[in-house]
């Protein structure tokens, strides 16, 4: 799997629309670097979160992905280019959270929501089919993803310390 555009949108500290276009970065390394809490970390959700509906850490939740800057109107979503075996798909989720009403007071409840939009034109819809056609696709489950792909910053020695028989079915 490649990344090839990821798109932000109030999505951690990316309250505005934010795109990383991958494609820039094809010598084979890509070094992701900032100040503490400037959303380095927030990348690697926004992929995780993109392909399996949870970061890519086990230190949040999908709950807490929504921007505490976005504007009251602005969906929070994630929406990822990636190649796979030759062929370019698109997924977009948006995860559950609460906005302001627009009539009277209180809060709404926003639906998690998910769209797996395939080569050929198909469309699937719902986060679980969604998830469960990206595993397919990749041959990896989120955990599997996680601890080969990308290892979330404190799940690093957890992998170094696995037994041999947790690390061979990795």
């Amino acid at each position: 799997m490649k990344p090839l555009i990821l798109k932000l949108q109030a999505f951690g500290p990316y309250a505005k629309e934010t795109e990383i276009d991958f494609q820039n970065f094809q010598d084979g390394l890509l070094l992701i670097s900032g100040d503490t809490g400037s959303g380095k970390t927030m990348i690697f959700d926004a992929l995780a979160y993109a392909l399996f509906g949870e970061p890519s850490g086990t230190l949040r939740d999908a709950k807490m992905l929504r921007s505490d800057f976005a504007d009251p109107e602005t969906k929070t979503q994630v929406d990822l280019l990636f190649l796979s075996h030759g062929q370019e798909y698109r997924v977009c989720r948006s995860p559950e959270y609460e906005r302001p009403a627009k009539r009277g007071s209180g809060l709404v409840k926003e639906s998690a929501d998910a769209s797996l939009f395939y080569p050929d034109g198909k469309v699937l819809q719902g986060a679980k089919a969604v998830t469960e056609a990206i595993e397919e696709i990749l041959g990896l489950n989120r955990d599997q993803f996680s601890q080969i792909v990308m290892i979330a910053q404190g799940d690093f020695l957890k992998v170094l310390n696995s037994d041999s028989a947790t690390r061979s079915t990795v």
